[in-house]
């Protein structure tokens, strides 16, 4: 299967008080987290900045990641993941591609996998939570099928992300209770906004929520 992972990185991070990619946990920022969690998953790794953000020195120094990876900046300075998402997109020669936010350190590599063997009769897999909200920053989107319908919204303003969901022709929601078979605590959901959610993740790694049970 020909996938890149798309990370989103170039949100504004207000609640954080500052850039939350570059934000340590277990001493390594969690941009460099969610990369080692998909880059044996993946032919490429795109990682998408906004067009006033400083790229991370320890993107160009860590050599432990061995897998390519393209930065690039948003096509637009509008603050909307529409434009995140396609301005990846459209970098990207892949198939498909998995959308993955910058502070989400906790992903599941089984649950990735099942998305990403799921992904190939749909235009897409996103999460869905039984009160029917979903999760569409970590989904497996058919590149070909999301850049025709992203091209219809991306030069709105506001537009939400579910109106470009809402004109892909084939989708799969996937259920929490398919999700908790693969990851029981649902850890990969785990995003991190403020620096109490950073402490509260080192807590998780010290309670051994990592490594052999994530």
């Amino acid at each position: 299967m020909n996938v890149d992972a798309i990370i989103l990185a170039g949100g504004r991070s207000k609640r954080m008080g500052f850039d939350k990619a570059t934000a340590l946990l277990n001493n390594q920022p969690l941009l460099i987290h969610v990369i080692k969690r998909v880059k044996n998953l993946v032919n490429n790794i795109i990682i998408v900045f906004n067009q006033n953000q400083t790229i991370p020195n320890f993107l160009h120094d860590n050599h432990s990641i061995h897998t390519p990876i393209k930065c690039v900046r948003d096509i637009s300075n509008i603050q909307n993941p529409n434009i995140g998402i396609y301005s990846g997109m459209v970098s990207s020669h892949a198939e498909y591609a998995l959308i993955l936010p910058c502070d989400t350190p906790f992903l599941k590599k089984n649950l990735l996998k099942f998305m990403l063997q799921t992904a190939r009769n749909f235009d897409a897999v996103i999460p869905q939570w039984e009160n029917g909200q979903i999760e569409p920053l970590i989904a497996v989107y058919k590149i070909k099928s999301a850049l025709k319908a992203l091209k219809n919204v991306i030069h709105k303003h506001n537009a939400r992300i579910i109106e470009f969901i809402n004109l892909l022709p084939h989708v799969y929601y996937l259920p929490t209770q398919k999700i908790k078979e693969i990851d029981p605590h649902l850890l990969s959901f785990y995003n991190i906004n403020t620096p109490t959610d950073l402490k509260l993740a080192n807590t998780l790694r010290q309670k051994k929520y990592n490594q052999n049970n994530l």
